[in-house]
């Protein structure tokens, strides 16, 4: 059970059976504290995220940045791994002390940041929402259970929903969430944007 879901729990047992702090901290086996934080607030404090410094790979930012936008315009066999740019870095530019796992990381966060700022449609610059922006989004949609509505459009069917919501325990809550009640409207028509994402694709490729 995540943390949301543990909050959503205490706190309905709480309004619905009017249990004591100390009641709800034995039927939940957690502390009292993390009781009285939940009744406080639907979602868990915000927890502050390790920063870890890469000093060394300061430097290479900008140069990671030019080869990730060389990928944009790359057939995608030719597009920069994280090892291939390591590669480069240190044959290219004499830096070898830079390491593999700050590289990884650096390009899995700046590669759809820099889709994102070329104006790649959502088809061809998927995003996908972090946990803490998973448990944000549950926490609006327990909010607003059965006191306001809430709208939402897809072009993803739901099982297809872990691309964008990565937790699968938390991702099949909010699916939970929002069928609970509420009402499925399926167009069947297809996606004006992926339809021009291909086409694009195929002319690049063509050109190639």
């Amino acid at each position: 059970m995540s943390r949301v879901e543990l909050f959503e729990a205490i706190r309905r047992d709480h309004r619905l059976e009017n249990l004591s702090i100390r009641a709800l901290a034995e039927r939940h086996g957690v502390h009292r504290r993390t009781v009285r934080q939940a009744l406080a607030a639907a979602a868990p404090p915000v927890r502050k995220p390790r920063v870890f410094a890469a000093p060394k790979l300061d430097p290479a930012k900008p140069l990671i940045d030019a080869m990730l936008r060389e990928d944009l315009t790359a057939h995608r066999k030719q597009q920069h791994t994280a090892r291939r740019v390591l590669a480069r870095l240190g044959d290219e530019h004499q830096m070898g002390e830079v390491s593999y796992a700050s590289v990884r990381d650096y390009v899995a966060r700046r590669r759809p940041q820099i889709q994102a700022e070329a104006g790649r449609t959502t088809e061809q610059a998927f995003v996908p929402l972090d946990r803490r922006g998973a448990e944000l989004l549950f926490q609006v949609l327990t909010e607003r259970e059965e006191t306001n509505s809430v709208a939402i459009a897809s072009n993803e069917s739901f099982s297809g929903w872990t691309k964008t919501f990565t937790d699968p325990r938390l991702c099949a809550a909010i699916v939970d969430r929002l069928t609970f009640g509420g009402n499925i409207i399926e167009t069947g028509t297809t996606s004006y944007r992926l339809a021009h994402a291909r086409t694009q694709r195929a002319e690049q490729l063509t050109r190639e």
